[in-house]
C-alpha cells in the first residue's frame, strides 16, 4: 500500500529519516479513557466524502488515529493519517497527574524526567498495529501543523489538502474557535470538519460562534459534530 502523502511529508520534513526508529522501554498502553471515535461514526462520514487525506488535530495516544485506521480498512479505504500533536498533554492532564499518581489511576502525562510520555506511547501504540506507515504524527501545535500543511501545499511540496479534519484538542474557549477556522481554510473542496465533545461548553460555543459567522450548518452523530465545507 503505497501512502503518497506520508512519503511527501517525511521527504520534505524529516530527510526520509524513519519516524518511528526511535528505542525507548514503554509498555503498550490502551487505557486513554476518552476516546470516543466509533467504526459507525466513521462510516457515515465516509458516504458523505471519501476520504484519501486525514488530519487529526489532537492525537493523544493514538487511539483515534487507529480506529479510523482499521475502519475504513474494512471497506477498502487506506487514507494517509497525519496526527497532529505537540504531545503535552492539555490543562487539566496536568493539573490531574499528582492526585492520580497518589491514586494509583491511570496517568494521562505519566511525567518521566520532567517530560511528558505521550509521544513514546504513542508510537508504541502505532507500531504495535502494525500502521507505521499510514499513521505519521507531527510533533507540533495544531495552528502551526495547519499551517505548514496549507504552506507546502501552496508551495506545490504537498501534493494535496486533507479531505477529512478531526478536531480533538485542548477545547480551550476561543482556541477551539482559532483551530476550527484554521482547519476549514485547510480542507480540500467539500471537505469536512468534525470532532468529538460537544457536551463540553467551550466546543459548543466556538464551533457554533465559527458555523454561525460562515453560515454552515453543524451536524451531529451522537456526541461528534460534522460540518461539511
Amino acid at each position: 500500500m503505497e501512502f503518497t502523502t506520508n512519503r511527501e511529508l517525511i521527504e520534505t520534513l524529516f530527510r526520509n529519516e524513519k519516524v518511528y526508529k526511535r528505542k525507548f522501554k514503554v509498555k503498550i498502553d490502551k487505557g486513554y479513557p476518552h476516546s470516543n471515535l466509533t467504526e459507525t461514526i466513521i462510516v457515515q462520514l465516509y458516504k458523505i466524502k471519501v476520504p484519501t487525506f486525514i488530519v487529526e488535530v489532537g492525537s493523544m495516544i493514538g487511539d483515534s488515529a487507529v480506529t479510523m485506521a482499521k475502519s475504513l480498512k474494512k471497506i477498502d479505504a487506506y487514507p494517509d493519517i497525519i496526527c497532529l500533536d505537540p504531545f503535552t498533554g492539555d490543562v487539566n492532564m496536568w493539573a490531574w497527574e499528582k492526585d492520580l499518581i497518589e491514586k494509583n489511576q491511570w496517568r494521562f502525562i505519566k511525567v518521566k524526567n520532567g517530560r511528558s510520555t505521550i509521544r513514546n506511547r504513542f508510537e508504541k501504540n502505532i507500531m504495535q498495529e502494525k500502521l507505521t506507515d499510514q499513521i505519521i504524527p507531527l510533533e507540533m501545535t495544531s495552528l502551526v501543523g495547519l499551517r505548514l500543511l496549507q504552506r507546502l501545499f501552496h508551495e506545490d511540496r504537498l501534493s494535496k489538502l486533507p479531505d477529512w479534519i478531526y478536531l480533538d484538542s485542548a477545547h480551550e474557549f476561543d482556541e477551539t474557535y482559532v483551530e476550527a477556522k484554521t482547519a476549514f481554510e485547510v480542507l480540500s473542496d467539500d471537505g469536512i470538519l468534525f470532532g468529538d465533545d460537544w457536551d463540553w461548553s467551550a466546543v459548543e460555543h466556538d464551533i457554533t460562534k465559527f458555523a454561525k459567522e460562515r453560515s454552515l450548518s453543524i451536524n451531529f452523530i451522537g456526541n461528534h459534530w460534522y460540518i461539511e465545507k
